[in-house]
């Protein structure tokens, strides 16, 4: 008939909608049952009365409640630290490859005395270590770690107390009705849910804990530029002290050099000398023994000339190599 109200239409839910109910992360109430009735049968339950107790809409959901608090959460941290512990193990070994690499190369530049070289892998390290800070600034993956295991074992240590403490004193059989909890049992079970909801809580506010403000990371970012302002300060006055000491060594080399060349000059002229004389002698027709001791003085002489040739070419070879 025209006169009968159109049914009403419903439509479709949106992806978001599709997404939140969907939710992997969400527990689940089927995974929730069977966990509560598995907690039955560790109390030690006949399985007959654990199909008529879980018919029980009331009791069901405190079951379902309790699942959610203890087993399911369990599980959800076991898979939470495993990521966890990945993510954090990565940071701690980049952070002791890098630390590790920068120490040995350092005190490998130190024993060779490279200063500038030193100062300048100085200023590199402080900028790698400060992209290190500014990235860990937001999130503190220990804390988070020690959050989760820390809730994990508060649970579990509730959970194996409680089956404990109520193994074979959860129902009453003597009832007329069949196997009903005893009053004692649902008062447990109540308070056991509000300790695994208040273990839960203290974790979360563990966890949202670990999130640093734009503050507090500008105020990371602030720290690593002040350390590598004062690091160039350091490489500008490194540069300036190895000029100075570069100029310092090439005066040395230099004078060195001049020295011993007027040595050799001065060598080469007694040899000569010595010559001229052993000649004149010759000709003369000193006695031999005279004639050997002058020969002596020039053997000694051209040994000297020898010497301080030698040292010239090795100190003009290092100056060459040094400023290659």
């Amino acid at each position: 008939m025209n006169g009968d109200p159109k049914p009403a239409t419903s439509s479709p839910p949106s992806d978001d909608q599709v997404t939140m109910w969907n939710d992997l992360s969400r527990r689940k109430r089927v995974d929730a049952k069977e966990a509560g009735e598995e907690l039955l049968r560790h109390l030690g339950v006949p399985a007959g009365d654990i199909v008529r107790l879980m018919q029980t809409a009331e009791f069901q959901r405190l079951l379902i409640r309790w699942a959610i608090e203890f087993p399911l959460n369990i599980k959800w941290y076991d898979a939470a630290i495993l990521r966890q512990q990945r993510y954090y193990n990565w940071s701690r070994n980049l952070a002791i490859v890098i630390g590790a690499a920068t120490i040995v190369g350092t005190t490998a530049l130190i024993l060779l005395k490279e200063s500038v070289t030193v100062s300048q892998l100085a200023v590199l390290v402080a900028g790698i270590f400060g992209v290190l800070q500014i990235m860990t600034a937001g999130t503190d993956p220990k804390a988070r770690l020690g959050g989760f295991r820390k809730a994990r074992a508060e649970l579990k240590e509730s959970m194996f107390t409680f089956l404990d403490t109520w193994t074979d004193r959860t129902t009453d059989s003597q009832d007329a009705q069949g196997a009903r909890p005893t009053p004692d049992f649902l008062t447990g079970l109540m308070q056991e849910i509000r300790n695994g909801r208040k273990v839960a809580r203290a974790e979360r506010d563990t966890y949202f804990g670990t999130y640093k403000s734009v503050a507090e990371i500008l105020g990371s970012a602030n720290a690593v530029l002040d350390t590598l302002k004062k690091r160039q300060t350091d490489l500008v006055g490194a540069l300036k002290d190895a000029g100075a000491v570069e100029t310092s060594r090439e005066r040395a080399v230099s004078t060195r050099i001049q020295d011993l060349h007027n040595k050799l000059a001065e060598a080469t002229a007694q040899k000569q000398a010595l010559e001229d004389k052993l000649v004149r002698l010759t000709n003369s027709h000193v006695p031999q023994p005279q004639l050997a001791e002058l020969q002596g003085k020039l053997e000694d002489a051209e040994t000297e000339r020898f010497r301080v040739q030698t040292l010239l070419d090795l100190t003009v070879k290092s100056d060459f190599a040094h400023s290659v």
